[in-house]
Formats: structure tokens, sequence, C-alpha cells
């Protein structure tokens, strides 16, 4: 009876099991393919041809991943239906690219014909997309049931342990000790699983906004490529080079400004690969340092000072953490107090119940109302607390996801008119 019931529940955490990795392997499938629209629209921009040998890349990478995908769904007719449909569209739309890169090779461009093959392309981007989506959809309905089974036998588990003892005490002194251990690392295992889930759904929500900054920030400078296009046109025919010149200058800002939102949206992308090897390094070394640079960095515009508690070392991504100090130091000089002669900024470390190292960077800068203190991590907040603010600033969100790598946390508490704390928990390790 022990043995067919945990066999059951063996098979129910296998099928959870899979229905994890098709979901991890639909969500690869569009992930690599936004990144292979954005390579492709970052060479049609900016004639790097880095981004071309990224777009093939990307493009063979897409090929691989829906022929393993092929191979988990085997099982699942109506999941292989969706397959088949999406390698249609994707060969539609790899070929709708493949037809802008021939006509960007042959010069054959202009904005009007940009504009119109990445409007047609876009629909053809949010069919493949939604695509994905139903597929996930379906996978994610069907992982609910099977987790539902899972924990509907993690439930009977212990009456099934009590029945057994009240038929043997000596049975069960020894079975019960070894299902245990075994158990243990069942749940635990669990525990694991369901913290990655989160955060590919919050790795999922990202993609979301990648999506809405590309097809909406990234279309206004297209816009205005295509009217100073037409503009140029007719400053030409007037022989108006006063004019001309305008709004050549016009067409090179934007094209400017939409290979910078490019750029910056795949750097922030990258933070999502994990560096290859953790080193013990002293976080507060790494604070100075950084600060010392911006420090001279920034001599002509404000006065810093800075301090550091000496901290433990640390297996940390050192890159990474360096990103962090220098993302929050950076923002504290950016929303410092204008009437303040001198900016401080100081680093106190301490532990959390023996389970974090707590690293608190303090700044006498402006501050801003507690209430959005969850808000200013978001990708892309617009909550314009300050004159500085931007919302196509990455940097607190980019301090999360580092803090996310290290599989910490990252908050923050703040006074108007007083200043800021920046809290960093990484946990000690066992």
């Amino acid at each position: 009876m022990i043995y067919n019931f945990y066999h059951r529940y063996d098979r129910s955490n296998n099928l959870v099991d899979h229905s994890y990795e098709v979901q991890n392997k639909i969500l690869d499938i569009e992930s690599e393919f936004r990144s292979m629209l954005a390579s492709q629209r970052s060479y049609l921009l900016s004639e790097d041809r880095s981004y071309l040998s990224k777009y093939n890349n990307r493009k063979n990478t897409l090929n691989k991943l829906t022929n393993e995908l092929d191979s988990l769904v085997a099982y699942n007719p109506i999941q292989l239906e969706n397959l088949k449909s999406l390698r249609k569209n994707l060969d539609i739309r790899i070929a709708s690219l493949n037809q802008e890169l021939t006509l960007m090779e042959k010069a054959f461009f202009s904005a009007k014909l940009i504009r119109k093959h990445i409007i047609a392309s876009s629909n053809d981007s949010e069919k493949f997309i939604e695509e994905i989506k139903n597929m996930n959809a379906i996978e994610s309905q069907l992982m609910k049931t099977r987790v539902a089974n899972q924990i509907d036998g993690e439930e009977k588990i212990p009456l099934i342990f009590t029945l057994v003892a009240l038929l043997s005490i000596s049975v069960i002194a020894f079975t019960y000790f070894k299902l245990k251990t075994v158990l243990n690392e069942k749940v635990n295992l669990l525990l694991h699983k369901r913290r990655l889930v989160q955060r590919v759904t919050k790795s999922n929500e990202e993609l979301e906004h990648y999506a809405y900054v590309t097809s909406h920030d990234l279309q206004e400078p297209l816009r205005k490529i295509s009217i100073f296009a037409d503009l140029s046109n007719e400053a030409l025919k007037n022989d108006d080079k006063e004019k001309l010149e305008k709004y050549l200058n016009k067409i090179d800002a934007s094209s400017r400004n939409a290979i910078d939102l490019a750029k910056r949206l795949m750097n922030h992308a990258q933070l999502n690969e994990e560096e290859h090897e953790l080193v013990k390094v002293r976080p507060s070394e790494i604070f100075s340092k950084i600060a010392s640079q911006l420090k001279i960095l920034n001599e002509a515009e404000v006065n810093i000072k800075y301090s550091a508690q000496e901290t433990p070392e640390l297996a940390l991504y050192p890159k990474r953490v360096e990103m962090l100090f220098r993302n929050i130091i950076s923002n504290a000089i950016k929303f410092r107090k204008e009437n303040e002669p001198i900016l401080s900024i100081d680093l106190n470390y301490d532990t959390v119940k023996n389970e974090f190292h707590r690293i608190t960077i303090t700044d006498n800068g402006n501050g801003f109302d507690p209430k959005y203190a969850e808000n200013i991590f978001e990708l892309f907040n617009d909550l314009k607390l300050h004159q500085n603010s931007s919302k196509k600033s990455f940097g607190l969100n980019a301090c999360r996801k580092i803090m996310e790598n290290h599989l910490g946390e990252i908050s923050a508490e703040s006074t108007p008119g007083v200043g800021t704390k920046i809290i960093c928990l990484f946990p000690i390790e066992a």
C-alpha cells in the first residue's frame, strides 16, 4: 500500500517537473524571439553588423528550441497542433525580417519603407507572441492540476504513516526515518521549484515591459524619422537648405535615441545571465572603490563624503555588485539636495536573525514619500518623484535583479527632505 501510494506521489512530482520544463522551454522561445527581433531592428537602425550576427544566432537558437519543445509535448495533441501553427508563423516572421535585411543590404531602404515593414512585421510578431502565450496558458492550467494532485498527495502522507504505525511499530520505526529524509528532500525541492516559478513569472512580466517599450517607445523615434524624412523631401524640392539641414539633424537625433534605448534594453536584459563563478570579496571594499571613482568624476558638481563600515568576505559576483553600488550611489548623486554643500553616503553592516548579511547605504539627499518605496524598483516606472526622474532609467530595477541573482533582497526607506536608506540583504551561507 505504501509503495503504490508513494509511486503515485512520485509520478505526480515527475509530471509537475515535466510541465515546469515545458513552460521554461516556451518562455525561452518567447525570450529568444524578442531578442532576435530586437537585434534585427537594432541592425536596421544602427547598421552595426554585430547586431546582425546576434540576429542569426538567435534565429538558430529558436529552431533548436522549437525542436526540443516538439519532443516535450509529443504526448499532448493540443500543444502539438499549437506548435505546428507556431512554427508556421515563425517561418513567416523570419521571412519578413530577412526581406527587410535584403532591402537594407541592397540600399532600397527608405523611411517610408522601414515604417511599412516594421508596422506589418509588428502585427506578425504580436500573432506569434499570442500563440506562445496561449501555449503557456494551456501548460499553466495543466501544471495547476498536477500541483493540486501533488499537494493532495502530500496531505495524505501523514495519514498513511499513522495507519501503518498502528499496524506495526517495529516496521514504522525504520520506514518513518527512511522516508522522512526522502520527503524532506522532496519538500525542499518543491519549495525551490516554487521560487523558480516566481522568478519565471517576474521574468515574464519584464518581457511584457520589453515588448511594450519595443512597440511604443521605439516607435516614437521611428515616427519622427518618417515625418522629418517627408519634410526633408519637401525642403529638397524647394531647395531650402536651411530647413533640409534642420530636418536631417532631427532625423539623426531620433535615430540616436532609438539606438540608445535599444542598447540599454539589451544591456538590461543581459542581467538575466548569471556570472560563471562566485568570488569571496568584501562588499565594503567594492563600495569604497566605486564611491571614490564617482567622487572624482563628479567633483566639479558636488562634494561627496563617504564612509564604509568593514564587512566580512561574502561569496558574490563582483562585477554585478560593482554595478549595484554604482547605481545606488549615482542615484544618490542624481537626487541630492541642491542647497546642501556636502552629499554624505555611508555604508553600514550588520546581520539579521543569523539569516542575512544586511548592508545599508544611507544618503542625506532629497528623499521621497515612503509609499513609493516599492515602486522605485519597478522597470520603467513613471513616478516623477523629482525633476531628474526619467521613465527610461533602469538603475534601481537593475539593483533588484542583481540582488535576485544573489538570492537576496533589496528595499528602500526614505523621509522627504531627510534622505534615503537602501537595504541589501545577502543570504548567510549554510
